[in-house]
């Protein structure tokens, strides 16, 4: 029964991949955009898409590169297997979309619509310790926010982060893109789709929201 299980499993697994090649070749071909696929950061030259995902036993699929709303980006498939002491092993997969800023300094922000676990955060922050829950600080900006929404940062860079999630931003995240999750540092902008099935729905709404927030960031002055 077990060997039927795993086979069922594989199946589904190769159907589901071939799918996602499909739509994400189509979305690739409507923007111009580059589709490479399986990408071995051991063998293989080309920009590693980084952020809390990254790690030494991450596997990026569907790696495409190209432009949109006239950035730079790049759309990757990534899936990563965690383990804690005492826990089952956990398995993610993210589709993930990155686009360049025209500046550079922004201070490094998770956003979690609460897609990810504690074995996640213990795994993702292990290295970055400076980051930490400040949710509870936007409560203020926007309600639905703090409910909807977890934001790690680094409590030093409060007021740089508070220039970046306005109201505004944090509302519409909240309010009509809950369904992703965000990550933004230095000059790039990255959108997640945590365990979704990818959809050419969900892949235009990541690259909207995603040149949307750039197109912002861009045009923010910070204050000291």
């Amino acid at each position: 029964m077990k060997n039927i299980r795993q086979i069922a499993k594989k199946s589904l697994d190769t159907f589901g991949n071939a799918t996602t090649k499909r739509i994400i070749k189509q979305f690739a071909g409507k923007y111009n955009m580059v589709y490479f696929g399986h990408v071995d950061p051991q063998e293989d030259e080309y920009e590693l898409v980084r952020g809390l995902t990254v790690s030494t036993s991450h596997i990026d699929n569907h790696y495409t590169v190209g432009a949109y709303s006239g950035r730079d980006a790049i759309l990757v498939e990534r899936r990563n297997t965690l383990t804690f002491p005492g826990k089952p092993d956990a398995t993610y997969r993210w589709t993930i979309a990155q686009l360049d800023l025209k500046r550079s300094g922004l201070p490094h922000v998770f956003i979690d619509s609460h897609h990810h676990d504690a074995m996640f955060y213990a795994n993702a922050f292990m290295s970055k310790n400076g980051m930490q829950d400040m949710t509870s600080y936007f409560s203020g900006v926007s309600a639905t926010f703090a409910q909807r929404c977890k934001l790690f940062a680094m409590p030093a860079a409060y007021s740089k982060v508070g220039s970046l999630v306005t109201p505004e931003v944090a509302e519409t995240l909240a309010k009509h893109f809950h369904q992703f999750d965000y990550e933004f540092f230095d000059d790039r902008v990255l959108v997640y789709a945590s365990n979704h099935t990818v959809t050419p729905a969900i892949l235009e709404d990541m690259f909207r929201v995603g040149a949307w927030l750039a197109d912002t960031f861009d045009n923010v002055e910070f204050t000291e």
